[in-house]
């Protein structure tokens, strides 16, 4: 049986063949690192220049290259270093202290073996890669890798009592076992928000702010909820804007706008008689802000119409209370979308 097995890992390693010399392995090396390092310098001098006229469609067929070019230096790397190891061990005269000895002699199985190791770490972390959104739309589209799996959903509401926050929700909220009065309730990660009573769900969420009534910390006055997965770019935004405006209006909120009653304000408005809508809405006593954050500095004489990196964000008040409201008329969404209410 014996005599068997060893012919038959004879016939095994016969099959893959022969490694090649220390001098062959370091040229392959070298190479698959400089192509990495080319292919970075390469694709940044291109989309500096504006060669690439819509450079997003080039960033998934870049990423999995980049990818396996890093995986084939990885594993390039595995006979550089063992040949280099056991060759240093035979110039200094160690050839035939026994553990050198059968090292030497079984040099290419070492190296299968280490291959094998990193095969089989790269089959549980590429498709984890995959599942966390490194290969998603959201890259295809040119925005940053998708956060990953939804944690959990979070039901909440202007006017909800904490407990009943805990209650409805699926993700977990930190109250740290702290004892009221409760002034803010936070988070982070990646989680479905609801709000309840709506059809309105928006998913993969990155954070909340909730704050709690002043006369009573046991209920919810007023929330932030970052709604973007990834940043986004000018162009971006202003999409996002615009199908949220449209799944707003098909779940049945008003869009509200200012009017501008007299003459001192319409002078401060340029002479117009109202204020553009769609950024903020009205349903069951629920008022919803749509903002957006800019996530990176401004650069002096960029372009304005397309320049950063923003996010979409959510602002959910009562009704009751909201300073300002009496300027507000709300009415069905019938207008086209405007991409000005940012410069309201």
């Amino acid at each position: 049986m014996a005599v068997a097995l060893d012919g038959g890992a004879r016939r095994l390693l016969s099959f893959f063949g022969p490694m090649l010399s220390l001098r062959a392995h370091v040229l392959i090396c070298a190479a698959l690192l400089a192509a990495l390092v080319g292919l970075a310098a390469a694709g940044a001098a291109l989309e500096a220049s504006g060669a690439l006229g819509h450079p997003e469609a080039f960033k998934l067929p870049v990423l999995v290259l980049f990818v396996a070019l890093f995986l084939g230096f990885g594993f390039s790397t595995v006979p550089v270093m063992v040949k280099l190891v056991l060759g240093f061990q035979r110039r200094i005269g160690n050839q035939d202290v026994a553990l050198v000895k059968a090292a030497l002699a079984r040099e290419s199985r070492i190296i299968w073996a280490m291959w094998g190791v990193m095969a089989a770490g790269m089959a549980v972390a590429l498709p984890a890669a995959f599942l966390g959104g490194a290969f998603g739309p959201e890259v295809a589209a040119g925005c940053a890798p998708g956060p990953g799996r939804s944690q959990g959903l979070l039901v909440a509401a202007p006017g909800m009592t904490l407990a009943e926050l805990v209650r409805g929700s699926t993700v977990k909220i930190d109250l740290g076992g702290r004892k009221p009065p409760i002034h803010t309730v936070a988070g982070d990660g990646v989680f479905d928000f609801q709000v309840p009573g709506s059809g309105l769900r928006f998913e993969r969420c990155r954070y909340y702010f909730l704050s709690t009534d002043s006369r009573d910390h046991d209920r919810i006055e007023g929330m932030s909820i970052g709604v973007s997965p990834a940043k986004l770019t000018r162009a971006e935004i202003d999409a996002a804007d615009a199908a949220l405006t449209a799944r707003l209006a098909a779940d049945g909120w008003l869009a509200g706008h200012e009017v501008y009653r007299t003459e001192e304000d319409r002078q401060l408005h340029g002479g117009k008689t109202e204020g553009p809508p769609g950024w903020i809405w009205l349903k069951d006593g629920v008022l919803l802000r749509v903002e957006r954050r800019r996530m990176d500095e401004a650069v002096r004489g960029e372009d304005l119409a397309t320049a950063g990196e923003w996010i979409q964000f959510v602002e959910l008040r009562r009704r009751d209370g909201y300073s300002g409201i009496e300027r507000l008329v709300f009415e069905p969404w019938s207008a086209p979308v405007r991409t000005d209410a940012r410069d309201r």
